[in-house]
């Protein structure tokens, strides 16, 4: 799961991610607590004012994905991706829609991921590629502006 996961931070442009936090053995496969991921987020963004506040669709060869984030304080997943193969490599794939489950409540945003494509490998890399994206848009800085992106007044 970690190369997956550095594909957040690698196109986050954060580079590696130094987090290696809470791991669990689930199904004989090794995978993030990224509830402990969606805290971190949401503990970092508790100033919201400046923030874009939404982001992102990616292509990659036969598959594309689009990822749509709000960090406006609510947590939901729509996840509209299937999978044909029971596993890739040694990952269940049922762990993909947890992984992005655990991370909305953690970070209490909005996450709709949709994902169309062929090859299940492509599939998973892009949904994660434009899962970085859509947070490197929505948590960027207008610097020009310093309103908060709520019409309540209150993120």
């Amino acid at each position: 799961m970690y190369p997956l996961v550095d594909q957040i931070g690698i196109f986050f442009l954060v580079g590696r991610f130094a987090y290696r936090g809470p791991m669990e053995l689930n199904f004989g496969a090794w995978r993030l607590s990224s509830d402990a991921l969606g805290e971190a987020f949401a503990k970092a963004l508790t100033d919201k004012r400046g923030m874009e506040r939404y982001g992102f669709a990616l292509p990659m060869d036969e598959a594309d994905a689009k990822v749509l984030i709000d960090f406006g304080g609510r947590n939901w997943l729509v996840w509209n991706a299937a999978f044909s193969r029971e596993k890739i490599g040694e990952m269940p794939t049922e762990m993909f829609f947890h992984f992005f489950k655990s991370f909305s409540d953690g970070a209490k945003c909005n996450l709709n991921i949709e994902c169309k494509g062929d090859n299940e490998h492509h599939k998973i890399e892009v949904i994660f590629k434009a899962f970085a994206k859509a947070i490197r848009m929505a948590i960027k800085r207008d610097p020009i502006s310093n309103y908060l992106p709520s019409t309540k007044g209150v993120l």
